[in-house]
């Protein structure tokens, strides 16, 4: 797919006398293409998958997500803890004082 400014060129080019392969040579496409849109009065056509917003909102939440694992790993390394524990390693046996959640 060419870019509207590619499009552009070659109308303009082609009005000037220039032929199809010297303006495929110049724009570096291929010279079918250039044929097929100074044969043809379409421009191409643009889809769009998604709209922009939905894009941005799962960027959005996939960058609020790695900011919050960022967040608690500097945490993590900056109380200096010897090891990681977690509360499911606890042996409330050892304490039966300590009441379990």
């Amino acid at each position: 797919m060419i870019k509207i400014g590619e499009l552009m060129s070659i109308k303009t080019l082609h009005k000037q006398g220039i032929s199809d392969r010297q303006i495929a040579k110049l724009l570096r496409i291929s010279r079918n293409t250039v044929t097929k849109y100074i044969e043809t009065d379409e421009s191409p056509q643009y889809h769009r998958t998604e709209p922009y917003r939905s894009i941005l909102d799962g960027l959005l939440g996939e960058e609020v997500r790695r900011r919050d694992e960022g967040a608690l790993d500097r945490k993590l390394k900056g109380a200096s803890f010897p090891t990681m524990k977690m509360l499911g390693d606890f042996d409330f046996n050892f304490q039966p004082w300590i009441a379990r959640w």
